[in-house]
């Protein structure tokens, strides 16, 4: 058997990866809720350093919750293996654009965003949010217990 330079399984060696839900740099379960007009309607990460907003969602085979990406306009979903909503935030906390890519396209680049959160895609509608609507993020209280 020739050596790999990372000891990671792989389908050859009858194991399959288990998916992850989130962001692979980030922990096991979200330690953030998405709030849209006060109300916590899910489970949510947050990406705040260079490293994690470039890394983004990559690495994923599919997301439960959102992903809230801090001082970002714009994203792509180049080597990505699923659909994503995307929902522009302006600083104000309310919705400036909700829009869907597929794998393999870039988002429109908007002047007034601020924030940018990711969905599965199709969630955006069913979760009502719109254009005009407020959408935080907030950290939950047993957030640091996540994982143990």
């Amino acid at each position: 058997m020739r050596r790999r330079m990372i000891d990671t399984p792989t389908p050859q060696d009858g194991v399959v990866p288990m998916p992850a839900r989130g962001p692979v740099w980030g922990p096991p379960c979200p330690q953030h809720a998405l709030v849209l007009d006060g109300n916590d309607v899910l489970d949510c990460w947050l990406a705040e350093t260079r490293a994690e907003r470039n890394q983004g969602l990559l690495g994923t085979d599919s997301l439960e919750g959102a992903l809230w990406i801090r001082r970002c306009s714009n994203v792509h979903t180049f080597r990505m293996r699923y659909a994503i909503d995307v929902v522009l935030v302006r600083r104000d906390g309310r919705v400036h654009a909700v829009e869907t890519l597929a794998p393999g396209r870039f988002s429109r680049p908007r002047l007034y965003g601020l924030d940018t959160v990711e969905l599965p895609a199709g969630l955006a509608r069913t979760l009502g949010i719109v254009p005009g609507r407020v959408l935080t993020c907030r950290r939950l209280p047993d957030a640091d217990a996540c994982g143990l």
